[in-house]
């Protein structure tokens, strides 16, 4: 598979909160401290002080370990299934990724290569978590991911 097959979009960086993106730029910076935060078991968009990072080289880092471990399913391949794939996603307080939701399929295995990609790359600690008012906080992230055949 090439890398190229497979664009991985990520709308406001997956972990920002809502900015579309036309699809991966060279260099992906967060532009703003919007996120979905956790407040008594709900989560609202809030401005945070700090947005989660992941440990491993930031955004550039997150791409490349998605990257690394996402794959174009042969089912999707075969039948010349394109479409994106949105996952929803929490980061809680000590970094670790939870509770990984597909939220849209494009079909063809599409959804859950997606799902494992994003498992591999966040093995436990993964991220800094974010920080509202100096306290670690729980976000929800969203990460789509664009698959595309040549």
């Amino acid at each position: 598979m090439k890398l190229s097959s497979l664009l991985l979009a990520l709308v406001f960086l997956a972990f920002g909160c809502k900015k579309d993106s036309d699809g991966m730029e060279e260099e992906i910076t967060i532009e703003s401290g919007l996120c979905w935060v956790e407040v008594d078991g709900v989560f609202e968009s809030l401005e945070v002080d700090k947005v989660p990072e992941f440990i491993n080289g930031g955004v550039n880092g997150f791409v490349s370990a998605i990257f690394q471990y996402i794959k174009y399913p042969a089912e999707a391949r075969e039948n010349g299934i394109e479409g994106m794939v949105r996952l929803e996603y929490e980061i809680t307080v000590d970094g670790e990724v939870e509770n990984i939701v597909i939220a849209v399929d494009a079909g063809g295995g599409c959804g859950e290569a997606s799902k494992s990609a994003l498992e591999a790359a966040t093995p436990g600690v993964s991220f800094f978590p974010a920080e509202l008012n100096g306290e670690k906080v729980r976000t929800k992230k969203e990460l789509p991911i664009s698959f595309k055949l040549e």
